[in-house]
Order: structure tokens, then C-alpha cells, then sequence
């Protein structure tokens, strides 16, 4: 009866005491497993970060170089590369300014007439550090390289007339995608 009343003994001893001591266990266990399970997530935003931070410089230039190759058909120019020059520079109202590497083939006339018809569209570029060179003497072909700039206007969108101002029609919200230059 005393080994029985002695086992009792320590049982409860060892549910009153060790008890608290296992649930704390299992407590930060479960905590250990949420902090891991926030670390693989923060991890994987900052890979998803960088990578729409460079998706987003790549489809600039990628639709800028689709500008290019549209604008050097006609000229009868090779558009070599196009590259992001530096980072995206906000200005004053939120306007964007990005520079790209541009690289071209021909010769000096049909480079020219490449500049020329950037300076025709409604997008508002900003061309400098121009260098042509000629690539050999027999074929007559030159090689201009240049930062082209790239002004981005912010949507200004007008809201249409709230009711019981007078007027019947709402006008229609506009856009401004884009300034022409000249």
C-alpha cells in the first residue's frame, strides 16, 4: 500500500508540475513552426519583388524596343539593343522619367531619318549623348548609339459632372497618355 500510495504520489506531482511544462513545449513549438512558416513568405515577396521590379524595367523596354523596330522598318535600320539605362526617376506631379541604351545600324541618312521620326510621334523622348561612328569604310554603314529618354505622364482622368449641377450629359473622362514633342 505504501508503494502504491507513493506512485500515486509522484503521478500527481508529475501531472501538477510537469504538465504546465510540456504545454510550454508544445507552445513554442508551434510558435517555432509559425516563425518558419513567415520566413519562407517574406523570402518568397522579396524574390516576387525583384522579380516584377525587373519584369516591369524589361516590358518598358521591351515595348519601347517594339517602338523602335516599328519606327526603323520604314528608315531601313537595324535596331541592335535596347537597354535600361538607369533607374526610373519620378518628377515633380509624378512624372516618370527612364533612360534606355539604344544601339542602331545603317547609314548616316537612314539613322537620321530614324531620329527624325522619334521626334514625329506622340511620345515625348529626350535624346542624348548621341555618337555615330562608322562600323568599316566598304560597307558604308554607321552605328549610332544614344540614351533615349522616356517621359511617362501620369492618367489625369476628369470625373464626369455630378447630378443636379445643370448639365444633362456627364462629359466623358479623359486621359493624357502621353506629350507630343515640338
Amino acid at each position: 500500500m505504501a508503494v502504491a500510495s507513493y506512485t500515486v504520489a509522484i503521478s500527481l506531482a508529475y501531472l501538477l508540475l510537469l504538465r504546465p511544462l510540456f504545454a510550454k513545449v508544445e507552445q513554442v513549438k508551434a510558435e517555432n513552426a509559425v516563425t518558419e512558416e513567415y520566413l519562407i513568405l517574406k523570402n518568397n515577396a522579396t524574390r516576387l519583388s525583384m522579380f516584377k521590379s525587373r519584369l516591369a524595367v524589361f516590358n518598358r523596354a521591351t515595348t519601347l524596343r517594339a517602338t523602335l523596330d516599328s519606327l526603323a522598318a520604314p528608315a531601313d535600320v537595324k535596331v541592335v539593343s535596347v537597354a535600361p539605362d538607369s533607374a526610373a526617376q519620378t518628377l515633380d506631379a509624378g512624372f516618370l522619367l527612364q533612360g534606355f541604351q539604344v544601339t542602331v545600324e545603317g547609314n548616316y541618312h537612314q539613322v537620321t531619318k530614324l531620329l527624325s521620326a522619334l521626334e514625329h510621334t506622340n511620345n515625348y523622348y529626350l535624346l542624348t549623348r548621341l555618337t555615330i561612328a562608322r562600323t568599316d569604310n566598304r560597307s558604308g554603314l554607321a552605328r549610332a548609339q544614344f540614351i533615349l529618354r522616356v517621359l511617362t505622364v501620369p492618367e489625369l482622368k476628369r470625373e464626369p459632372p455630378r447630378r443636379g449641377t445643370g448639365s444633362n450629359s456627364p462629359e466623358p473622362s479623359r486621359t493624357v497618355t502621353s506629350v507630343r514633342n515640338g
